[in-house]
């Protein structure tokens, strides 16, 4: 598992962020197919080299950025395992020069209601949103929360996939993406076809 993920990230790092080509053998590399039933998510430091990896196929994040990626990472209150994954996501995004070619920012977040996170990611001018997978049963109603708003949000559990624009699940012990065209419509993201045709699409 170890040599492969490093052979992912060496992988991810020497890739134009546009080539959809890069993004599918990444995808293919990042879990070892050789994984359990039990670890039945896409380990949270490979999630943030997709997320990375997607932020670049959507059209509308960099008017959205105005020049710098915002990325709120979302933890449960006292818990645990949403804290560590969230440390994970926020290290590994930290060691990237850029996303999407532009300059980022990390902030960890914890998580109170819907509405509180929806007006976070106004007033804080989020680009993007990792709702860490804890948050699974909050999904729903964050969904309906970043309805109307202007950001491009993942979540890390893959029972999560519908409320969020980008989602994360395992297959045969490889990462699936799983997009929601319809959340992303109306969360005002844009993503190409070339993504589109590499991860399972939901409406």
């Amino acid at each position: 598992m170890a040599s492969l993920r490093a052979v992912a990230r060496r992988f991810l790092g020497s890739c134009g962020r546009s080539s959809a080509g890069a993004l599918a053998v990444a995808v293919t590399l990042l879990t070892d197919p050789t994984a359990r039933a039990e670890d039945a998510a896409v380990p949270p430091t490979m999630q943030a080299q997709l997320l990375a990896k997607v932020a670049g196929y959507d059209r509308n994040l960099p008017a959205r950025a105005q020049g710098t990626v915002r990325v709120l990472v979302v933890v449960k209150r006292d818990d645990a395992p949403s804290a560590r994954a969230a440390a994970q996501v926020t290290a590994t995004l930290k060691e990237l020069p850029t996303i999407a070619a532009l300059p980022h920012v990390e902030e960890t977040l914890t998580y109170t209601s819907a509405a509180d996170l929806a007006g976070a990611c106004r007033n804080k001018r989020a680009s993007i949103v990792y709702l860490t997978p804890s948050l699974a049963g909050e999904s729903a109603a964050i969904g309906a929360a970043l309805r109307g708003g202007d950001v491009l949000s993942f979540a890390a559990a893959a029972e999560s996939s519908r409320s969020a624009v980008v989602g994360f699940d395992l297959v045969s012990g490889r990462p699936q993406l799983v997009v929601n065209v319809t959340q992303a419509r109306h969360q005002n993201v844009a993503l190409k076809p070339e993504l589109l045709k590499l991860a399972k699409v939901i409406e």
